[in-house]
């Protein structure tokens, strides 16, 4: 565990209930210290009841939390965590490096301890934009919003206006580099399923029903 309270290796040994789509989570280089980017998570608990959380991420990605790596949330409350990432010594640019991966783990206050219940771990792939951000300036926020019963939903990323208009660098990572636009689309509608479930089975449903009818007319001609 690092200086932050980040756990830190066996991403891959986690066996929990798990998102298997990886959410992009955006950097931005700090100003005066093109080394250091930082990243906000902004947790909701829109639930009832108290969550609990731990910040992971893999061995020797250099990545730290402020003011922490792992906390609780209060019911119907939300926390903020900074994330920052360093850039290795060795490296001459971001675009050199592997992106790194992170996940959250978290689960519900059930009445006893948080090591009853299911077990939920988001996870994210970081990407970084070498737009130095002023100290008004806030790094680009992703917002993680929990409740019982249902998938953490991971939001649209906020960026300043001065990052908008630079073009990610994502584009020239090595390996692990992602379309960002094509997964924000696929998680937004994935985030739309689970928040309209009941509509989404009548709609397969009606879909089925109206199939069923168009081949029995074709079968009666």
């Amino acid at each position: 565990m690092n200086e932050a309270g980040i756990q830190i290796g066996a991403l891959h040994t986690l066996k929990y209930y798990s998102i298997f789509i990886y959410s992009v989570l955006h950097f931005s280089t700090v100003k005066g210290s093109d080394d250091t980017g930082k990243a906000i998570i902004h947790f909701r608990n829109i639930s009832g009841k108290p969550l609990n959380f731990k910040l992971k991420c893999e061995q020797g990605s250099n990545i730290a939390a402020h003011p922490a790596g792992n906390g609780v949330v209060a019911p119907h409350s939300a926390h903020r965590c900074i994330v920052t990432w360093h850039r290795p010594r060795d490296a001459i640019a971001w675009s050199s490096l592997r992106p790194p991966r992170l996940a959250i783990v978290s689960n519900f206050f059930t009445g006893s301890d948080f090591s009853i219940g299911d077990k939920h771990t988001t996870k994210f792939i970081g990407n970084i934009t070498e737009t130095e951000e002023g100290a008004e300036e806030k790094p680009p926020t992703t917002k993680v919003t929990f409740n019982i019963n249902s998938l953490p939903l991971v939001s649209t990323y906020r960026m300043s206006p001065k990052i908008q208009q630079n073009v990610p660098i994502a584009e020239n990572m090595k390996e692990g580099a992602i379309q960002n636009a094509d997964l924000l689309y696929y998680n937004a509608l994935v985030d739309w399923i689970q928040l309209h479930p009941t509509e989404v089975l009548i709609g397969s449903v009606a879909i089925f029903v109206g199939a069923a009818c168009v081949l029995s007319d074709l079968i009666d001609e």
